[in-house]
């Protein structure tokens, strides 16, 4: 099973990076995608695409943000059901050749309730007295 894992880890990046780079416009070398992987959808979700010069811009995933949560979802499952850690969090560079990198977090946010998906009152009345405070 764990070979299988492997794989069908590697095919769910390999569809990202495919519906990326059908939605990022000419000239690009680089896409990065990150957000946070809730427990029914993403958030805080970044999707650029860069050029060696230095020049980006945000990708426009429209609809197609859709078929990214699911396989991002996907993929947490695979992940939790094969280590037993969950993902929170994601990054992927991919460049125009097909390479990649991915960085996963496994840290909760913080004052996250994961039997809601929602920051309870608590941990936002405590952020507001931060701000408050400063």
């Amino acid at each position: 099973m764990k070979g299988n894992f492997h794989i069908d880890n590697e095919k769910i990046y390999k569809e990202i990076f495919n519906i990326l780079a059908e939605l990022a416009v000419e000239p690009w070398d680089y896409i990065k995608l990150s957000g946070v992987l809730l427990n029914e959808n993403i958030s805080g979700v970044s999707t650029i695409q860069e050029c060696h010069s230095g020049e980006s811009e945000n990708i426009s995933t429209e609809w197609r943000i859709f078929e990214i949560q699911d396989l991002l979802i996907r993929l947490r499952e695979n992940f939790l059901r094969e280590t037993g850690h969950r993902i929170w969090g994601f990054k992927f560079d991919f460049s125009r050749d097909g390479k990649f990198d991915v960085k996963l977090d496994y840290d909760k946010p913080v004052g996250f309730d994961d039997s809601s998906n929602m920051i309870g009152g608590d941990e936002i009345n405590q952020s507001l007295h931060g701000l408050k405070a400063k």
